[in-house]
């Protein structure tokens, strides 16, 4: 593997992996096959998308994958599995990771929020845009940050998101990733030394009422901070540019921080009463 992997989706037995080229060399997106998680490996001619230095985001569902890159402000489409580019769309500066639900396609860029129709990726329609912050979707349900606040947003109607619920967070929050009721929000690297970032956990049972659970420091390595954050069940992944740590909330939760030559099981989240 290519750089420094910093972003990753997966959809169906194939994990698309975005790697930082950092300022001399290309950023690129690699697809590994993971049908059998224990022998993963790279297909023929993997790279799919190569760019400058800057940093790429992926995304990938049935109806493809979505990449965006900040150094070209464009979204590229493709069909599942294919290496060829079906679109490519001129969007805002400094767009973020895609958002995917379903054929549609949300991407936070300098124009607000873009809605984008990805049916045929070869004709990819711009819905519309909107100023609401879709960073994570659940269902109906939308997430986002704005200020220091988590938004909660019905997305029903894909192109009119209408605003639910809010819950104030930590400072500099960036990432949002969900898992059934449960949102995990965390600070990211721009700004903060490596000690300075912060995970917080909310119980959307009450959508309207967004409901914090407990707020952890988290300790990156290499001085970098939080660089990506996702979730599955109860447990929150975040990536840090060297390692990969697994924070489990539950009862009694506990952390499993996972790096290349360290495997430690500190105390860690405690539910707020």
């Amino acid at each position: 593997m290519s750089g420094r992997p910093r972003q990753l989706a997966i959809s169906g037995g194939t994990a698309y992996v975005a790697n930082y080229g950092g300022n001399s060399n290309a950023s690129s997106v690699q697809t590994f096959s993971i049908s059998d998680p224990l022998n993963p490996f790279s297909f023929s001619g993997s790279t799919v998308y190569a760019s400058s230095g800057f940093p790429i985001y992926v995304a990938a569902n049935e109806s493809g994958v979505c990449i965006t890159s900040a150094s070209e402000s464009t979204l590229r489409v493709y069909h599942l599995y294919a290496t060829s580019i079906s679109s490519r769309i001129n969007i805002g500066s400094g767009p973020q990771k895609p958002v995917m639900n379903g054929r549609i396609v949300y991407v936070r860029d300098s124009n607000g929020t873009e809605i984008f129709d990805i049916s045929n990726p070869g004709n990819v329609v711009l819905l519309g845009r909107t100023s609401s912050s879709i960073l994570a979707i659940n269902g109906n349900l939308a997430f986002g940050l704005a200020g220091n606040e988590l938004q909660v947003y019905d997305i029903s109607s894909a192109t009119t998101p209408i605003l639910k619920g809010k819950a104030s967070t930590v400072a500099g929050a960036r990432f949002i990733a969900v898992a059934g009721n449960t949102v995990f929000v965390s600070t990211g690297n721009t700004g903060l030394q490596a000690n300075d970032n912060t995970l917080q956990v909310f119980d959307i049972n009450i959508p309207s009422s967004p409901t914090l659970r407990g707020t952890t420091a988290i300790t990156t390595n290499g001085g970098i901070g939080v660089m990506g954050l996702a979730a599955s069940d109860n447990t929150a992944y975040i990536v840090d540019g060297h390692s990969l740590q697994i924070f489990k909330y539950t009862g009694a939760p506990r952390t499993v921080n996972i790096n290349l030559m360290a495997h430690s099981v500190p105390p860690f989240l405690q539910p707020s009463t």
